[in-house]
C-alpha cells in the first residue's frame, strides 16, 4: 500500500469562556508610598540642599468602568530643607507639602491583569516653611497630572506604580517648586464578584485535508484483501457526513481491455460494497473505472504490474461545519 498527500484533522472545540460577572464598577481604597522631589525647591545661594524625601498618603475612588474612574487623595510630599547664610550664619529652613487631590483616570486594560492608566487633576496643597526664627504657612491649588500601570493581585487587591507631576507648588511667601511623586501602592476594590465559570458552545471548522493511498489487489482478483487499511477511511465519513471519498480502479495490461476494464469495475464495488456494510453513506462514494488506461507506473516487469492492480482512495481536502452536521 502506498500514499499521497496528508490526512489531519482540527478538532471541533468546546470552548470553555468565563462569563464577565464581576463588576466594572466599584469603590476602592488604598495606601501608597513613594518619594517625592522637589524639582527646584532650594534658592541659588543654598549652602547645601535636600529636595528628595519620603513621601505618600491614601487615595480611593471610584471606578465607573473599565475604563473611567474619579479618585481623590491625602497626600504628604514629604520635605526638602535648605541651609542658608543669613547674617554670617547658617541657618535651617524646612519647607512641607500635604494636601488633597482629586482627578480624574482614564484606564487600558492591556491584559487580564495589567491596566495602563493616566491621570489629570487639582491638588490642593498646605504648605508650612519652618525657619530658624518663624514659621510661614499657605495653602493654594495646582495642576497635576500622572501616569501608572496596574495589576490585578487578586479578584480584590490591586497593587500600581505610579508617576505624579505636580505643577508650581507653593507661592512666593513659602517659596514654590514643581513636585514630582512616585509611588507603589496596593488598593482593596470593594463589591467585586469573583467571575463564574461557564461553558459556551463555540464550535470551530474542523478541516480535513488531503489523503490518498492505494489498496492492491492480486492478479486478476477483486477482493480487498487488507480491510483494515479502510478503517480511516469509515472513521472519517461516518463521523463527518459533508465528507467524501473518491474510488478509482485499475488494471494492469495482461488480458484484453475489456476483460481489465470489468475487473476495475468489480475492485472498486467491493472497496464500496465494504464501505457502505460499515456504515457510509452511498451518496458519500465517488466510483470511476480506468481498466489498464493510465497506469501509476510502466507495465514492463512483475513488480510493475503488481502496483497497477489497484483501487486509488482518495479522500479530498473539505471544510466541516459542525453546527451543520449537528442539524
Amino acid at each position: 500500500m502506498f500514499h499521497s498527500g496528508a490526512y489531519a484533522e482540527n478538532k471541533s472545540t468546546m470552548i470553555s469562556a468565563k462569563e464577565v460577572a464581576e463588576s466594572d464598577a466599584f469603590f476602592y481604597l488604598g495606601a501608597k508610598l513613594g518619594v517625592n522631589h522637589y524639582q527646584n525647591g532650594c534658592q541659588p545661594w543654598n549652602v547645601s540642599c535636600d529636595k528628595t524625601d519620603e513621601a505618600g498618603g491614601v487615595y480611593g475612588g471610584y471606578q465607573f468602568n473599565q475604563y473611567f474612574a474619579l479618585e481623590a487623595a491625602y497626600l504628604h510630599l514629604g520635605d526638602a530643607v535648605a541651609v542658608y547664610p543669613v547674617n554670617g550664619l547658617n541657618q535651617t529652613y524646612t519647607g512641607t507639602m500635604q494636601g488633597l487631590e482629586l482627578s480624574a483616570l482614564g484606564l487600558l486594560p492591556i491584559t487580564d491583569r495589567f491596566s495602563l492608566f493616566a491621570k489629570g487633576g487639582v491638588y490642593n496643597w498646605h504648605a508650612t516653611n519652618d525657619g530658624p526664627h518663624q514659621r510661614i504657612k499657605e495653602s493654594g491649588l495646582s495642576p497635576t497630572a500622572g501616569l501608572g500601570l496596574s495589576y490585578q493581585l487578586s479578584i480584590s487587591w490591586q497593587a500600581r506604580l505610579e508617576y505624579q507631576y505636580f505643577y508650581e507648588l507653593g507661592n512666593e511667601e513659602v517659596g514654590g517648586s514643581h513636585g514630582q511623586l512616585t509611588t507603589l501602592g496596593i488598593a482593596y476594590q470593594f463589591g467585586r464578584i469573583k467571575p463564574t465559570p461557564v461553558v459556551q458552545n463555540i464550535y470551530m471548522p474542523v478541516q480535513l485535508e488531503t489523503f490518498s493511498f492505494a489498496i492492491i489487489f492480486d492478479f486478476a482478483k477483486s477482493e480487498v484483501l487488507l480491510k483494515n487499511d479502510l478503517q480511516q477511511v469509515v472513521t472519517r465519513l461516518n463521523k463527518h457526513p459533508q465528507a467524501t471519498v473518491e474510488l478509482t480502479g485499475y488494471a494492469d495490461a495482461k488480458g484484453t481491455e475489456a476483460f481489465n476494464l470489468t475487473l476495475s469495475k468489480a475492485r472498486v464495488k467491493h472497496v464500496s460494497d465494504y464501505l457502505i456494510e460499515q456504515g457510509v453513506k452511498a451518496e458519500q462514494i465517488t466510483e470511476h473505472h480506468l481498466g489498464e488506461a493510465e497506469p501509476v507506473i510502466g507495465n514492463d516487469t512483475d513488480e510493475h504490474r503488481h502496483l497497477n492492480r489497484h483501487v486509488q482512495v482518495l479522500l479530498p481536502a473539505v471544510t466541516i461545519y459542525p453546527t451543520l452536521e449537528a442539524q
